[in-house]
C-alpha cells in the first residue's frame, strides 16, 4: 500500500439534497511538466480606443488580481486538456461535511490516498 498526500484549495460548495459537495483544485506544484503560458500582465494589448473599452480592461484588470489574491488560475487555459493541475468534486453528507469541521471556500485541505495494490491469486 502507497500514500498520496495532496493539498486542496476549496473553490465552491454545493449541496443537492442530502449530498454536500465540494469542488476542489490541487494547489500545490505539479510533477508535471507544463507549456509556457505568458501572464496576462505580460501580454501586449493595443491602448482603448473608447470609454467602454477603457472601463472593461479596468475591470478584468481588477478581476484577475482578485483571483491571484484567493491563489486561483488566472489563464483562460483552466481546466482545459494541458492543466496540470488537479480539479475534482468529493461528495460527502451532511454529516460527514459536520464532521469535517464545515470548511469554507477558500480553505485549504489536506488529502491522504491510500492506494491498494490489487493482487492476483493464480489457482
Amino acid at each position: 500500500m502507497s500514500v498520496i498526500e495532496r493539498t486542496v484549495k476549496i473553490l465552491s460548495i454545493r449541496t443537492v439534497g442530502e449530498t454536500v459537495y465540494l469542488d476542489l483544485l490541487d494547489s500545490e506544484p505539479s510533477l508535471i511538466p507544463h507549456p509556457h503560458v505568458p501572464k496576462p500582465e505580460n501580454i501586449i494589448q493595443p491602448i482603448p480606443k473608447t470609454d467602454s473599452e477603457k472601463t472593461a480592461r479596468e475591470i478584468t484588470k481588477a478581476m484577475v488580481d482578485e483571483l491571484k489574491r484567493a491563489g486561483m488560475p488566472t489563464t483562460s487555459q483552466f481546466p482545459m486538456q494541458g492543466s496540470t493541475r488537479l480539479h475534482f468534486s468529493l461528495a460527502l453528507s451532511k454529516e460527514e461535511f459536520e464532521k469535517f469541521g464545515k470548511p469554507n471556500v477558500y480553505n485549504e485541505l489536506k488529502l491522504t490516498i491510500n492506494v491498494l495494490r490489487k493482487t492476483t491469486r493464480s489457482d
